[in-house]
């Protein structure tokens, strides 16, 4: 009821919480652009095609941006729930070093 009543004002409210809990606006465009371009590889490839680093960084986007946006919706004050998050960012800064053999 509450959200029906300023549904505008309130999505733009759910908005501005999730992208706080992605980490600020660099962070959820990172994610959001890593996700966008993710998508279109995997739309343009067929998915036998698909290899084990892409299949990789498509689950790590998507399983951050639900996380954020679960956490987003329920309840923010929570940080506990935002260690998966990191984890996920930590797993994929250690693939992409191995990938570039840092």
């Amino acid at each position: 009821i509450l959200i029906a009543n300023e549904f505008k004002k309130n999505m733009v409210f759910l908005l501005w919480k999730f992208i706080q809990c992605m980490g600020g606006v660099p962070l959820f465009l990172f994610f959001l652009i890593l996700l966008s371009v993710s998508l279109f590889a995997v739309i343009m490839t067929p998915l036998r095609a698909l290899t084990l680093p892409q299949a990789f960084l498509i689950v790590v986007t998507l399983a951050t941006v639900l996380n954020a946006l679960i956490i987003a919706l329920c309840n923010p004050d929570l940080t506990v729930y935002f260690c998966y998050s990191q984890f996920m960012l930590y797993c994929l800064a250690g693939f992409l070093c191995r990938e570039k053999q840092c």
